[in-house]
């Protein structure tokens, strides 16, 4: 019988092939961005029911390093999906950094890009603590701003606000969902088992 040559390595079925813990590992340097281990981070439930009022845009000045930013913590879940740490970050890092401020006063695009490459700059150095402190700051002098606000004339302007904010980002729907919204409901005892119920 005449001898039949090997098959090539392209054909070889995938159990010949090395497998991933055989595969040299390749360590990643520390990311600057990266608080130290012992910076106790908040809970889950302070960091999701704290307010997001944030700026729409990222300051064309400070977009590069946002993006550097982002791609940090994200490259960090990548990493290792199942730690804890990784992803609270990943939600603290919005509220932290483009946090709008409850002054009530309109800031002018420079105060608005220095104050956001601050807050930048104090992420990576590793004072996120410093900064969610702030956040939380911020959010209680907005939730006493707007006590006792929501009237219905209050309600109706905040809709177009967000309405005509949908429509410039091509969202036709959030934005007819915006003009049709009463607002926000007041938390309480009573809410909670409805929202329970509608988001599981």
């Amino acid at each position: 019988p005449s001898a039949s040559l090997p098959p090539p390595a392209s054909l070889l079925p995938p159990a010949s092939l090395p497998s991933v813990s055989q595969l040299p590992s390749v360590s990643q340097p520390p990311s600057a961005s990266q608080t130290p281990s012992s910076t106790v981070l908040p809970p889950w439930s302070s960091i999701l029911s704290s307010g997001s009022s944030i700026f729409h845009h990222v300051p064309k000045g400070a977009r590069n390093e946002w993006a550097g930013l982002v791609h940090e913590v994200f490259s960090a879940i990548n990493r290792d999906s199942a730690c804890l740490r990784n992803w609270l970050l990943c939600f603290m890092l919005p509220r932290c950094v483009l946090s709008s401020p409850a002054n009530g006063d309109r800031l002018r695009w420079r105060e608005i890009l220095q104050l956001v490459r601050g807050r930048i700059r104090r992420w990576k150095s590793g004072d996120v603590m410093g900064l969610w402190s702030d956040h939380l700051a911020n959010e209680v002098i907005r939730a006493k701003r707007h006590r006792g606000r929501k009237s219905p004339d209050t309600v109706r302007s905040s809709n177009v606000r967000r309405a005509k904010r949908a429509i410039e980002a091509g969202q036709f729907r959030k934005a007819i969902q915006a003009l049709t919204s009463d607002g926000l409901a007041t938390p309480s005892c009573e809410i909670f088992p409805e929202m329970l119920a509608k988001h599981p």
